[in-house]
């Protein structure tokens, strides 16, 4: 293609407007194949967009966006938290909130609750009597 040419004019040192101007085609449409040139392939895209699905769905839809991307990095792949959000988005994907610790307690039933009060019972004198008592 005449695109290729002007790219081996120029890594030859010839400038990349006379080299266009000769082959007779606009400079405008060889930087753009050059963009789409550098540009990643649909089956790289394909390949994270199914790693981002795989690793979402083996997490049970607990992973976001920055957990994703700790992982592409750990298997050696590099991807961008926008590119995994853009995937997310796609495929209408949100990741769980955690849901903050509330300690759980027994539940009691209505009688247990409450212990009775003993010392409502006790006289006076008994009272205090006890409180004079030496606590062994």
């Amino acid at each position: 293609m005449c695109y290729d040419l002007v790219t081996s004019f120029h890594e030859e040192g010839h400038s990349v407007t006379r080299s266009c101007q000769t082959l007779e085609v606009s400079q405008s449409g060889y930087y753009s194949y050059l963009k789409t040139k550098l540009q990643p392939s649909n089956s790289l895209k394909k390949k994270r967009h199914d790693k981002v699905l795989e690793i979402f769905h083996n997490h049970k839809g607990r992973y976001g966006r920055v957990r994703i991307k700790k992982e592409f990095d750990k298997s050696g792949e590099s991807i961008s938290e926008a590119s995994i959000s853009k995937i997310m988005k796609k495929n209408d994907l949100t990741a769980r909130k955690k849901k903050p610790f509330r300690p759980q307690t027994t539940q009691q039933s209505g009688a247990a609750k409450f212990k009775p009060n003993l010392m409502s019972e006790l006289s006076e004198a008994e009272l205090e009597s006890k409180s004079r008592s030496p606590s062994r």
